[in-house]
């Protein structure tokens, strides 16, 4: 098995109070089906490639916010705060969590930590598409305190372990944006 493991943003430094940052990620795609030559579904999605995203969703976001105290095994994301690993940091903070239904067959998780002592809350918006095996998620940090926060650092909007089977090999898509 091969990792496919991205780093996105190295430093952020300090939060001034109030403030927000984002780390952005686009729609990660969970399962891999054949269209001839590229790795993508030509049409809906089979039951198998949901129940993955399901798997993968449950396990990467939605179970970290249902288990307080039980960091997740491969987070979706991660950082550093104040020199400590976000895993350890998250397990220990309040979170809450809700879920709504959104137009088009979408369903939006919203999972938010809070530092008691700093004021720092960061905030997962993840939406999951019922008919593609499909999850996108974006990372909101945000300095409620009335001072700076830690060093904010090494933020992995994408930081998980994709593992395939002996056959095939990943094939990386993206887009540059509005370049």
């Amino acid at each position: 098995m091969k990792p496919l493991r991205t780093v996105l943003f190295p430093a952020l430094r300090v939060l001034r109070s109030p403030g927000w940052i984002m780390a952005i990620v686009p729609a990660m795609v969970l399962a891999a089906t054949t269209w001839p030559g590229t790795g993508w579904a030509a049409g809906p999605a089979g039951p198998e490639e949901i129940q993955t995203r399901d798997q993968w969703l449950q396990d990467r976001l939605l179970r970290a916010a249902a288990q307080p105290g039980a960091p997740t095994a491969n987070p979706a994301f991660s950082f550093a705060y104040g020199g400590q690993p976000s895993d350890k940091l998250l397990a220990a903070w309040p979170r809450k969590s809700q879920s709504s239904k959104l137009p088009r067959d979408r369903t939006q998780h919203t999972l938010t930590w809070t530092d008691a002592k700093s004021g720092l809350e960061v905030r997962c918006v993840a939406v999951e598409y019922a008919d593609f095996p499909a999850v996108e998620w974006t990372v909101h940090f945000k300095n409620t305190g009335q001072e700076n926060t830690p060093v904010l650092e090494n933020l992995q909007a994408t930081d998980t372990r994709i593992e395939r089977g002996p056959e095939g090999e990943f094939l990386l898509k993206y887009q540059k944006g509005d370049t």
